[in-house]
């Protein structure tokens, strides 16, 4: 037997009883149909007053019988597919991340954070990608970042503090132009010699990619990976571009670029006002 079925069951008790006629004592209305449905399930709340189980199954099992046909006569009566609807809300559910609750596929997701060096801890700036980390860290994703200083610093700190993996990839030719070594906050150093290579493991060891603020690096950094990726040289991943700087620089880029850079290109490159927005159209686009 199915819910349809059992639905027609409970209508016909319903008709038998009188409760459709129109001068009813218990007019079978959507609202007091609800009432009736949370009276219900206050009753098999009273079952568990006090202890774990309930102690009378053939109580519980009638309570729960009362409380299914007030569902079910809600859903009919309100002109919804109860089965259908149950279905649905199976596949939302499947795919919603529950609060406090960080999903296996995220555990293993890397997201590659580009960014200046210039700012320092007390500027507005490094604060911003401190919190970008630890958003990142919180919603289980391991960071992936230059290694180094600035950004890149503020957002394996925020990653780090809030109990996320991050990842520093460094290389040999930026510490002897620097002189400076990975951040403290880099609990796994990924090392390289030359730039390229260490740019070549930013952009291609990530499932997706956000871009802070900063300089010539930061632009190389987007513009390789949006080039790889119309190329296809890998599978398509986000590349969030934050902050009304970069926007400006690439509608500037479009608008005098015109035909060389068509539609098609241009879908590779999204952007985000601000760091809340880009992780949660990251996570939007990783679903």
């Amino acid at each position: 037997m199915d819910i349809k079925e059992l639905t027609q069951l409970m209508h016909t008790f319903v008709t038998d009883k009188g409760w459709y006629e129109a001068k009813s004592p218990k007019p079978q209305t959507p609202r007091n149909l609800a009432i009736s449905l949370s009276l219900e399930a206050a009753e098999v709340l009273e079952l568990f007053q006090w202890q774990n189980v309930a102690p009378d199954p053939q109580l519980l099992a009638s309570e729960l019988a009362d409380l299914s046909l007030y569902l079910l006569q809600l859903a009919s009566i309100s002109k919804i597919d109860l089965e259908q609807a149950i279905f649905d809300k199976l596949k939302v559910n499947y795919k919603r991340q529950w609060e406090n609750e960080i999903k296996e596929s995220d555990q293993n997701m890397k997201i590659t954070v580009f960014g200046g060096s210039n700012p320092k801890p007390d500027e507005k700036p490094y604060q911003e990608a401190l919190e970008l980390g630890q958003l990142l860290g919180k919603a289980g994703y391991e960071v992936l970042s230059g290694g180094y200083i600035g950004t890149m610093e503020a957002v394996s700190r925020g990653a780090a503090e809030a109990g996320g993996h991050v990842i520093g990839i460094t290389c040999r030719e930026i510490e002897t132009w620097r002189g400076i070594k990975a951040n403290p906050w880099v609990q796994e150093e990924w090392r390289n010699d030359t730039l390229r290579q260490r740019l070549d493991l930013l952009i291609h060891e990530c499932d997706g990619a956000l871009a802070l603020p900063g300089g010539a690096g930061t632009l190389v950094e987007i513009c390789l990976t949006w080039d790889q990726m119309i190329i296809h040289a890998f599978e398509p991943k986000p590349l969030i571009v934050i902050g009304d700087g970069w926007k400006a620089t690439f509608d500037t880029l479009f608008d005098n670029m015109g035909d060389y850079i068509p539609q098609s290109y241009r879908t590779w490159l999204h952007f985000a006002p601000d760091i809340h927005s880009a992780v949660a159209l990251l996570k939007e686009m990783l679903n």
